[in-house]
């Protein structure tokens, strides 16, 4: 309820966007919301390939305690979309599977994205894996993808403070990814873990009510990257209403991928 109110409160605020008619491109009945889900497997396929660009990058510079978000994030968007997502169309007999033109079609960073109401226009996510469409998906080809936060998780910067207040939260304010049932948070953490700082993070309770918290991190069980964390889910209900008359907005499941840059 208090989610809903806040909804009522901020709808007056709004002199332009969906309510007024701005166009989304698709008229209501040809989309459905939510988009349909990513499969766990397609996320635990994004921690494997995260953890080979890591690596690539560590195998380079010997380590990344020195990068700074924005340094890191760039050389991980360059080696995912000009390399590894390229491999098996150049023939690579390293190519990854799965990550190819069949499930990713770009990988982009700060693309510009547009939030649930229409009325900011230049929400830019980290990074953005385009996703292809199934024929008979009914979506918004702008809004079907993997919207990704990346943050730095160490001593300067907390993982309440930064990772939670200035990154998930856009996912569950409806900043971006609010057509979409799942999301990304990647972690650079420097001598920090999910259990021992992210997890304690979120069962404060203000920011546990803050984040609509249904469910904590979790495991996701997959094969084991190297010197990265077990990919982990939690769920948060959305404090937003769709326009179109689709409703109010479902939870969202976002993934953890946390990998170590010390």
């Amino acid at each position: 309820m208090k989610h809903l109110a806040i909804e009522s409160s901020r709808s007056g605020m709004f002199a332009r966007g969906f309510d007024e008619g701005f166009e989304v491109g698709l008229p209501p009945d040809e989309f459905d919301l939510p988009h349909p889900e990513v499969h766990p497997r397609v996320m635990l396929l994004l921690h494997q390939v995260l953890g080979v660009a890591l690596e690539m990058l560590r195998v380079k510079h010997g380590s990344l305690a020195a990068f700074g978000e924005d340094p890191l994030t760039v050389q991980i968007h360059n080696l995912l979309e000009n390399d590894l997502r390229q491999r098996r169309a150049r023939g690579r007999a390293d190519a990854i599977p799965g990550f190819d033109e069949g499930i990713f079609e770009s990988v982009s960073r700060h693309s510009g994205a547009t939030d649930y109401t229409g009325t900011k226009l230049k929400e830019e996510p980290d990074l953005y894996f385009k996703l292809k469409p199934a024929h008979h998906f009914r979506v918004l080809a702008t809004e079907y993808a993997i919207f990704t936060e990346c943050k730095p998780v160490d001593a300067k910067h907390g993982a309440g403070s930064r990772y939670c207040d200035d990154g998930l939260n856009r996912f569950v304010d409806g900043e971006y990814g609010w057509a979409m049932r799942d999301a990304l948070m990647i972690g650079y953490a420097r001598r920090r873990s999910i259990d021992a700082h992210l997890s304690p993070a979120l069962r404060q309770p203000k920011r546990r009510a803050k984040l609509g918290i249904e469910s904590l991190p979790r495991p996701i069980a997959g094969a084991k990257v190297p010197r990265a964390e077990a990919l982990h889910v939690s769920t948060h209900q959305r404090g937003i209403v769709w326009r179109w008359n689709k409703g109010p907005a479902t939870p969202i499941r976002v993934y953890h991928s946390w990998h170590d840059c010390s």
